[in-house]
């Protein structure tokens, strides 16, 4: 937008400019990320774009200030899945000791030493990966019939590793293997988190396994009713990011770049 002539003032209401981005400052495997982050924040200098931080303007706030448009890139926030049992109070609130993906970057010498992850995606397998290089023993649970079952089989090709099978044989594999301390159990069903262990089901037997922590991967949910808190606020408006339901950095920068150019 400021290259194409604009006027621009970015609002971000964390002390961190990146969002989910900030997962390549710890995912030792995710420099590349890391490294984009940190250019887009250079670019932000290089073109003098004014940046306010710690701040969450409301609609009122950015209609006083005489702007033409805004550009709402409120997110995603993490869901905890109804149907597991005692990860939240009875307001819906997540429970202390419970962390999300997100709680997990750079706070992992706050967790204990068995992390049990629930839920098995790409996100979730490269956070038992960052928890393994930080000295814990961590175990995924997943309803899939394999881990990281979203993942791009090319992705992997990237981060794979050899392995010297019992024949000895070398082959290809994908990288979380090369974690010792990292297992996982597949088609396996959540059930109920307690204190000190979680409850899953498999092939209708229940089964309890030991948990200093608990992370919970159960998607994320566009944060679109904050996104929509600035629809009357300009004359123009969009919805950017993952609150327009982008989903990874290829189409949220997509789709930032082609809404800033409709201004």
């Amino acid at each position: 937008a400021k290259a194409a002539g604009h006027t621009v003032e970015l609002f971000e209401k964390t002390d961190k400019l990146g969002g989910q981005l900030i997962h390549g400052d710890y995912f030792s495997f995710k420099w590349p990320i890391g490294n984009y982050k940190n250019w887009l924040i250079d670019q932000l200098k290089k073109n003098d774009i004014i940046v306010h931080m710690n701040c969450e303007p409301t609609a009122d706030e950015i209609r006083s200030r005489g702007f033409e448009a805004v550009l709402a890139a409120t997110g995603a926030a993490p869901s905890l899945p109804k149907s597991i049992k005692g990860i939240t109070d009875e307001d819906g609130n997540k429970k202390e000791g419970i962390y999300t993906i997100i709680d997990t970057f750079g706070k992992a010498s706050k967790m204990g030493h068995k992390v049990v992850i629930c839920g098995g995606s790409e996100s979730a397998i490269e956070t038992a990966m960052y928890l393994c290089e930080e000295g814990h023993e961590v175990t995924v649970l997943t309803r899939q019939k394999e881990v990281a079952h979203d993942a791009s089989k090319l992705h992997y090709i990237t981060m794979s590793w050899v392995k010297r099978a019992e024949d000895g044989m070398a082959y290809e594999s994908p990288a979380w293997e090369r974690y010792e301390s990292l297992s996982y159990v597949t088609e396996a069903t959540t059930l109920e988190v307690k204190e000190g262990s979680v409850v899953y089901e498999k092939d209708g037997d229940t089964h309890e396994i030991p948990a200093d922590t608990v992370v919970i991967c159960g998607g994320s949910k566009a944060c679109v009713d904050e996104a929509y808190s600035y629809a009357g606020a300009t004359d123009e408006f969009y919805m950017i990011g993952d609150c327009n339901g982008a989903g990874n950095v290829q189409r949220c920068t997509q789709d930032a770049y082609s809404r800033a150019m409709l201004l």
